[in-house]
């Protein structure tokens, strides 16, 4: 929910707003009793002070409302240490760390600090700060750079102190880093390779539990074959971004986009502008999802992917294949091991 840059910390006056503004969503729904606030990018732990206060303000103001909040967090991992550590463990805030490959040099080419230095050595130096049960895991951020999904999961399953190991392929809205032909066949090979390796070692518990956005997949499939619908995107309905001057957006790779705004958090959102989006996200054959191969699939529910191969030449095929093979692994996975579905 709330949006953090380099240049400058969220004013606070927003901060507040904002949680007012999820409080007032709550009480609007009648039926929800639980909020989440996310920070993530830039680097959020470069406002440390503010996020502490931003917690703390959020539970109290929630607790006087008889509500909960819950709280993520998205981040670099460079800049955690013991007492921020002890301080995501004491509220459970669910911690992702960026750290793109198992292997040095390609993390490092990928996620140089500003003084060209890589960052592997201090992320996985923090890693070690961890305990077991800590709400914090890992994500890659995949591009044709660092495929190599089996060797990243086997490799931080080790230690035994993650909670999750999760990977997302990179489709940017700006139409940068698309994955060729040949990448995405790279892709389906090392996703396969995956698969068998979950049913070979997580089900006899030699590693943390599988990459939850896959799991999520599997969960959706197993839900459309009990006859039930399958999920549609939850932006601008359930879900907002807020940004740095409070401007509100359905979701994070749709943030300052200005075809995509919806408001403002001093002033609430745009009705109209909110009703016509989720009619958007809600409707079918949107631009960019006729011909995708994993429309079968996900029902067209994803706004943002809409987007991306809608406007990229070049991202649409790709992204769609990339989408289409996610699913069937899923569709694999749900045949070879039942248990993931109840996780």
């Amino acid at each position: 929910m709330t949006k953090s840059e380099v240049r400058g910390a969220m004013p606070l006056d927003i901060v507040q707003r904002s949680v007012q503004f999820l409080l007032d969503q709550l009480r609007r729904s009648q039926s929800k009793t639980t909020g989440t606030i996310t920070f993530f990018g830039g680097e959020p732990l470069l406002f440390w002070s503010l996020i502490k206060k931003i917690v703390e303000f959020a539970i109290t103001e929630a607790n006087d409302a008889h509500y909960q909040m819950e709280f993520m967090l998205s981040t670099n991992g460079t800049l955690l240490d013991a007492e921020k550590l002890a301080f995501i463990r004491q509220h459970k805030i669910f911690t992702d760390i960026s750290i793109d490959s198992h292997n040095e040099t390609i993390h490092n080419n990928l996620r140089p600090f500003a003084n060209g230095k890589g960052s592997f050595r201090r992320i996985v130096a923090n890693l070690r700060l961890l305990r077991k049960g800590d709400p914090v895991g890992i994500k890659a951020t995949i591009t044709p750079t660092n495929i190599g999904l089996v060797d990243y999961f086997a490799h931080f399953s080790k230690p035994g102190t993650l909670s999750s190991i999760a990977f997302s392929p990179f489709f940017s809205a700006g139409c940068t880093d698309n994955f060729s032909e040949h990448d995405v066949e790279r892709y389906r090979i090392e996703l396969e390779a995956y698969a068998n390796f979950l049913v070979e070692n997580w089900s006899k518990g030699k590693i943390v539990s599988p990459e939850r956005n896959l799991l999520s997949l599997i969960r959706l499939l197993a839900s459309e074959r009990e006859g039930k619908s399958l999920s549609s995107c939850l932006a601008a309905s359930r879900s907002i971004v807020v940004s740095m001057n409070g401007d509100i957006y359905p979701c994070e790779p749709l943030a300052d986009i200005p075809d995509f705004y919806l408001g403002n958090i001093q002033s609430g959102f745009d009705n109209q502008l909110r009703e016509k989006m989720i009619e958007r996200i809600n409707s079918k054959n949107k631009k960019g999802c006729e011909n995708c191969p994993a429309k079968a699939w996900c029902g067209e529910s994803c706004i943002s992917c809409s987007y991306v191969m809608g406007n990229c030449d070049s991202g649409d095929k790709a992204l769609g294949a990339i989408m289409r093979y996610n699913f069937l692994i899923a569709e694999a996975l749900l045949e070879k091991i039942d248990t993931l579905t109840k996780q």
